[in-house]
């Protein structure tokens, strides 16, 4: 197995690990703020709106080609145990990185029946996105190809509205709920 295939499952291995540290923080937290129906109807239709607003921004600026970034330093590379820790502590990090996905998968958590289902969402949550790192020691040259980029902003596109339909629907229900009252 080569070094670079290690590195990416302890990386790997933290991602999990934060995922399911936040899907447990995230439901216990937002339990208390959630109990009244109506605060929970309206903060998520509101938030849903929010984060998918965000989320077909970043899918629509920039440009559509591919920028390169800086090489990755080599002393990474290295299966030393600074190197594995580093991985652990860099796959850890980026799970716990609040983008609007992240965010939107929070409130998903939030609204559900318990801890259970919520360390069950973020595993899902993590496999779902892990499926893109497996390729990356195989198919690297792939990243550069602007088609790819162009595919991948076209999804974070179709995410966003879907999500954004979903936060209408969700703040039209707290004002109806808020219209009854």
């Amino acid at each position: 197995m080569s070094k670079n295939f290690i590195l990416l499952l302890i990386f790997l291995a933290g991602r999990l690990a934060g995922y399911v540290l936040t899907g447990i923080a995230a439901w216990y937290v937002t339990r208390p703020v959630f109990q009244n129906i109506l605060v929970r109807v309206l903060s998520t239709g509101i938030s849903y709106i929010a984060l998918s607003a965000l989320l077909i921004y970043f899918c629509m600026k920039g440009k559509y080609g591919y920028e390169k970034g800086p090489c990755v330093n080599e002393n990474i590379m290295a299966l030393s145990s600074g190197a594995v820790g580093m991985a652990l502590s860099l796959g850890f990090f980026t799970a716990v990185t609040p983008c609007p996905p992240f965010l939107i998968a929070i409130f998903e958590v939030a609204n559900g029946p318990g801890v259970l289902s919520a360390v069950l969402f973020f595993v899902s949550f993590f496999v779902g996105t892990s499926i893109y790192f497996l390729f990356i020691p195989f198919v690297g040259s792939i990243c550069n190809n602007r088609y790819t980029a162009f595919l991948a902003r076209a999804a974070s596109g179709l995410v966003g509205y879907y999500y954004m339909y979903y936060g209408v629907f969700w703040t039209i229900k707290g004002v109806l709920k808020l219209c009854k009252i």
